[in-house]
């Protein structure tokens, strides 16, 4: 499979550039269910809380916002180690591209990625979407030199032994509350399936953002599902992670694991369902699993990570938010079996990464 791998990769290389025309997208390969979950179904109520380690697989930490003192990165390892979670995987959002100076969120992980040697958390750092996610949405027709540079800085970054993966890459990032920066960017160019030749070469994992419902209702299910299928088809051995369990229904979930033994998801808690509209919590305002969710976590342990999504260095985000977030993921894993909690807490992430 290697050798099929790089060959395709050569021929990609070789690309002109990001070129713009459009590849056809198969449909997805299961009958996608596109009704929307009822927000009252039966939820699974709160057990003994989970007591083991656990790996955060999905934290971001932002470049210094202008006017706001440092972060204090031995604070977010303090807050770590206090709640048990001693590994952590950091990347940047989707949209960081569009706030501070270019680079200066990497050289923040960087930092808490060597701050943390010795102090009981282990830090690993995912990378690339600061400069690829964006660029990729707002220049959709670079020139060939412009490609050639970003993904030549992606191949040095997943062989300089600090980047150990892809994330977190941003597709459909919409605006479902407040002000944020919208990544809309229909993901049928060769540039970002070069991305992902470059990804699977090194034998690395892509975390993967894309919304399948935009907020006010319009579909996008057959242009991420099926983007999900052109890339296995073509990349068998890809890895990849779809973030925030799709962001879509516990049906579609299902069938996308069972299509793809290379996927997995993370989870991630969302009890204000106004910030989250139509991409399908899955526990309820309480923080309670739904029952269908809690049902295809056992069913399917292995296949589930735990992903916050917290946000350290932002002035909103303070430490506490995450030993309020890491209360509410020990309650719900508490609710599962012991065996599926213990897989998803922590022995699913060890595996893979």
């Amino acid at each position: 499979m290697r050798r099929i791998v790089l060959v395709v990769a050569l021929g990609l290389l070789a690309f002109p550039a990001m070129a713009a025309d459009k590849l056809v997208l198969p449909p997805p390969p299961f009958e996608v269910e596109r009704t929307r979950s009822d927000p009252d179904r039966p939820a699974r109520p709160h057990a003994k809380r989970y007591k083991g380690e656990i790996h955060d697989t999905h934290v971001h930490l932002d470049p210094q916002h202008p006017g706001e003192p440092a972060t204090d990165l031995d604070e977010i390892l303090a807050v770590a180690l206090k709640n048990d979670v001693t590994r952590l995987s950091v990347m940047p959002t989707p949209n960081e591209g569009r706030m501070g100076k270019e680079g200066s969120g990497a050289k923040q992980r960087v930092k808490l990625r060597e701050k943390s040697q010795g102090s009981g958390v282990q830090v690993d750092v995912r990378c690339a979407s600061d400069y690829l996610s964006v660029w990729m949405d707002e220049d959709s027709k670079p020139s060939k030199d412009s490609a050639d540079k970003k993904f030549a800085r992606l191949e040095a970054d997943l062989s300089g032994g600090i980047c150990r993966g892809v994330g977190e890459f941003g597709l459909f990032h919409f605006q479902k509350w407040g002000h944020q920066a919208v990544i809309d960017y229909a993901p049928r160019f060769e540039g970002f399936l070069r991305m992902a030749v470059i990804v699977a070469d090194h034998d690395m994992w892509l975390d993967l953002h894309a919304e399948t419902v935009e907020p006010k209702g319009k579909s996008r299910e057959d242009e991420v599902f099926g983007l999900v299928d052109l890339l296995f088809q073509r990349h068998p051995d890809l890895k990849l992670i779809l973030a925030h369990t799709a962001m879509t229904n516990p049906k579609n979930a299902e069938a996308l694991l069972r299509a793809y033994p290379n996927l997995m998801f993370n989870l991630k808690l969302v009890t204000d369902h106004s910030k989250w509209r139509n991409l399908e919590p899955i526990c309820n305002e309480q923080g309670e699993l739904y029952e269908d969710w809690a049902q295809l976590m056992e069913a399917m342990p292995d296949r589930f990570m735990i992903g916050t999504d917290a946000k350290f260095g932002r002035p909103r985000s303070p430490t506490r938010k995450y030993r309020k977030a890491i209360k509410g993921v020990r309650k719900a894993l508490g609710s599962l079996g012991i065996d599926a909690a213990r897989m998803i807490a922590w022995d699913n992430a060890e595996r893979v990464f």
